[in-house]
């Protein structure tokens, strides 16, 4: 008999690298939840870190988002 297994649930991701000066989230450094699929700046939206990234010019806000490494 086969088992299916589902990746969908339980992820978690951290940031790990970031720009110097770029960001002032502490809570940025600890696991938080992550959707799969999905992208890094939803799971940053979900967990009330950023705002909505497309709204007022806040793209520019979060360039550092891009420039980061995260697990």
């Amino acid at each position: 008999m086969k088992k299916k297994f589902f990746l969908k649930d339980n992820w978690k991701f951290k940031i790990t690298k970031y720009p110097p000066g770029e960001i002032t989230l502490k809570s940025i450094k600890t696991w938080l939840p992550a959707v799969v699929p999905g992208t890094i700046h939803t799971d940053l939206l979900n967990a009330d870190l950023i705002e909505d990234p497309f709204r007022e010019g806040n793209e520019y806000r979060y360039e550092w988002i891009a420039k980061s490494n995260c697990i």
